[in-house]
C-alpha cells in the first residue's frame, strides 16, 4: 500500500505536473510558515501586541478602547468569539468571563473601526512580499466580515496605506521566519497578523484568475533546494 506521503506526492504531480519536492526521500519534511513552532508564534504575537505600534506608528488599530470596541480570542479563527462592545455595555463582565475562560486565556481588545462597513482587506504575504489581496465585506446585520458568517468576497487592490504597512512590516516577518502570512487591514489600519492558516488563496484565484498556490510551492521548493 502506498504511503500517505507518496499518495499526496502523486496527487500533486498529477495536478500541477511537478514533483512534490518537499517530501522527497532523504530531505525530510519542510516546515515553512511557522517553522519553529510555538516559539515563533509567541514571538509574533509578542511583536504584534507590544511592538507593532512602534514599527508602524499610526497604522495599527488602537488597543486603547474608548466608547466603542471589540474583543476576541487571540488564538481563534474565522471570527470566532468576536464581541462588539459599546460604552455602558451591561454584559461586559459576563462577556469577559466567557472570552477569557475565567481569566485563563488571553483576549485582544481593539477600537471599533467604522471602516469595517467598507470591508476587511486580507493581504497574503510570501516571505514578506504581497502576492494577492481580497476584500471581505460584512453582511448588513454583522460586524464580522469573515466569509463563513456571511461576508462577501470582492476584488481588492493595494493602496498606498497598504503598501506602507507591508514595506515596514514585511522585513520583520521575514526576519522572524514567518514564511506565509495573512495580514488584515481595515481602512488604513493593520488589525491582525494571521499565522497558522492564512485564508484567501482560493478566493483570490477565483476573483483574479491567478494560481497563487504555485507561487507558494515554488518558494517551498526553492527553500528545499537550499537544504539538499
Amino acid at each position: 500500500m502506498p504511503s500517505f506521503a507518496t499518495g499526496i506526492g502523486s496527487w500533486w504531480a498529477s495536478r500541477y505536473r511537478r514533483p512534490a519536492a518537499w517530501i522527497r526521500p532523504g530531505v525530510g519534511p519542510a516546515a515553512v510558515g511557522q517553522d519553529a513552532g510555538s516559539s515563533r508564534l509567541r514571538q509574533a504575537l509578542n511583536f504584534f501586541f507590544r511592538g507593532a505600534a512602534r514599527f508602524l506608528p499610526g497604522a495599527v488599530a488602537p488597543r486603547h478602547v474608548t466608547d466603542r470596541g471589540q474583543a476576541h480570542f487571540v488564538d481563534g479563527k474565522g471570527g470566532e468569539g468576536i464581541f462588539h462592545l459599546v460604552a455602558g455595555e451591561k454584559n461586559i463582565s459576563s462577556i469577559l468571563e466567557q472570552s477569557t475562560q475565567f481569566e485563563t486565556t488571553r483576549v485582544m481588545a481593539q477600537e471599533y473601526l467604522p471602516a469595517i462597513r467598507l470591508g476587511d482587506k486580507r493581504i497574503l504575504l510570501l516571505e514578506g512580499e504581497p502576492i494577492g489581496a481580497l476584500l471581505r465585506v460584512p453582511a448588513d446585520a454583522e460586524v464580522r466580515a469573515n466569509l463563513h458568517v456571511g461576508g462577501r468576497a470582492e476584488k481588492a487592490q493595494l493602496n498606498e496605506a497598504d503598501r506602507e504597512i507591508i514595506r515596514r512590516l514585511g522585513p520583520v516577518l521575514k526576519r522572524e521566519g514567518l514564511f506565509f502570512v495573512g495580514i488584515d487591514v481595515i481602512g488604513d489600519r493593520l488589525t491582525e497578523i494571521n499565522l497558522t492558516s492564512p485564508m484567501g488563496i482560493q478566493e483570490i484565484n477565483a476573483l483574479d484568475g491567478t494560481c497563487l498556490e504555485v507561487l507558494v510551492i515554488d518558494a517551498v521548493e526553492a527553500r528545499l533546494a537550499g537544504r539538499a
